[in-house]
């Protein structure tokens, strides 16, 4: 697995509430970043975690915050530096 920086557009949401028309024009896509490690890609997508725990026993490792993001949301992909402890 590979230590990331990803940049990406994420969607903003209002939840469902009410809203005047003048209101909902104020919003807009928010560009965000996230870190984490990529356990997936392909041409559509990515999926990275915020955490990940070594396996215990024989099992697979447990992973958390788990992100799959779309490839067209993507700006941009950075490899980063990870000294494993």
């Amino acid at each position: 697995m590979t230590r990331v920086g990803v940049k990406w557009i994420d969607i903003v949401s209002d939840g469902g509430g009410w809203s005047t028309l003048s209101e909902a024009l104020e919003y807009h896509p928010l560009t965000v970043e996230t870190q984490g490690w990529l356990i997936h890609e392909n041409e559509d997508f990515i999926i990275i975690v915020s955490t990940l725990s070594p396996p215990l026993d024989d099992e697979e490792p447990s992973v958390g915050g788990i992100h799959a993001i779309p490839r067209g949301c993507i700006i941009r992909i950075n490899e980063m530096a990870y000294k494993q402890s």
